[in-house]
């Protein structure tokens, strides 16, 4: 009878041990689970900056060559490579040295390191990143005509918050192009990055943008689909943000970070870009900033009549940081082990009985 009890608890213990595994490998995020490569997702279609911008009428301009299908980050042994995948990357008509001559696209990264500055400014976009996806890293890709770095010239950039830059060059940070997968690749040796163990734990912002050369910040001025918009008033409002040059001038984004792991979506994009606001002349701030939960205490004191004290509380949610997923993940890994080891012990008990 004993020993029945006891197999019957191995077989328990190694039925919960199956479960933990296939807990911790179907429900815990990919990216919680590997280093070594990251991918972000993007809707297509959705490359109209906050929902009303449309291409230039050149027919250079084809859909599709600002519009982010996806964004890799992968690692081997000496160098990350950051790949930009575009529905459609467009002609090189101008034999740009880096393989395209129409786009933009600047990539800001947040990294964990808490020692570091931060910025929330961007290269000519009118858009800035709230203060906890402030980057440490932007890597800026362009056609690398010349040998000035941007926004000097056009040659692609890797800019440390601190205003320190490298320069594109043929050993720790290449730039090509794959034209069969419509993707825009950064080469960077590792020695260049730091922070490269904590990649999932990361905050990415990408954006595309178009790209000329008659502008301070190589930033193509945006064309707005006044058909897109509801009414006069919307109307007026963009054409207001462009005169007093607020206006955002992303025309796609994607979006990583631990709590954005499978990308936004266009909704999220047109909202977040939309969010400027002309008569405070404040530029959208991507993601937006975090509403503040008001809670209203009421105390009530009797002193011979009723007198009501009135406080509000302002309380603010902090994102999960790093520290508490590494433990979450260890502990359920941890938890995991210890059950493998306690039904191999009572299996092996139950042996030594017969």
């Amino acid at each position: 009878m004993f020993m029945n009890r006891i197999k019957d608890f191995s077989t328990i213990m190694i039925g919960i041990t199956l479960l933990l595994g296939f807990t911790v490998t179907t429900f815990l995020p990919l990216y919680a689970l590997t280093t070594n490569k990251l991918i972000i997702n993007d809707s297509l279609g959705d490359d109209k900056g906050p929902g009303y911008y449309e291409y230039q009428g050149n027919k250079t301009f084809k859909l599709g060559i600002y519009d982010i299908a996806k964004f890799e980050l992968l690692q081997n042994n000496s160098y990350v490579l950051f790949k930009v995948y575009l529905r459609n990357l467009g002609s090189n008509s101008c034999n740009a040295p880096n393989g395209f001559c129409l786009q933009n696209i600047q990539i800001y990264i947040r990294t964990t390191e808490k020692n570091v500055p931060a910025r929330e400014d961007t290269f000519g976009l009118n858009i800035v990143l709230r203060s906890d996806y402030a980057w440490h890293l932007a890597v800026v890709l362009v056609p690398g005509w010349g040998n000035e770095p941007y926004p000097l010239g056009s040659k692609s950039v890797l800019y440390y918050s601190n205003g320190t830059v490298i320069t594109q060059n043929n050993y720790t940070f290449k730039i090509n192009t794959d034209i069969k997968n419509n993707a825009i690749i950064a080469k960077i040796s590792k020695k260049l990055l730091f922070d490269l163990s904590h990649i999932p734990f990361w905050k990415i912002v990408v954006v595309v943008t178009g790209y000329s050369n008659s502008t301070p910040m190589k930033v193509k001025e945006i064309k707005i689909n006044t058909s897109a918009l509801e009414n006069q008033t919307e109307i007026n409002r963009i054409k207001k943000a462009i005169s007093e040059s607020i206006e955002p001038k992303a025309m796609d984004l994607a979006v990583y970070s631990p709590k954005y792991s499978r990308g936004i979506t266009t909704k999220q994009q047109y909202f977040w870009l939309n969010n400027f606001d002309v008569s405070l002349k404040t530029l959208a701030t991507i993601p937006p900033q975090q509403a503040i939960t008001l809670t209203k205490t009421i105390t009530q004191t009797l002193i011979q009549t009723y007198t009501y004290h009135h406080t509000i509380h302002h309380t603010h949610t902090i994102t999960v940081t790093k520290r508490s997923s590494e433990t979450f993940i260890l502990g359920v890994l941890g938890i995991s082990i210890a059950v493998i080891f306690a039904g191999l012990a009572l299996i092996y008990l139950a042996s030594r009985q017969k």
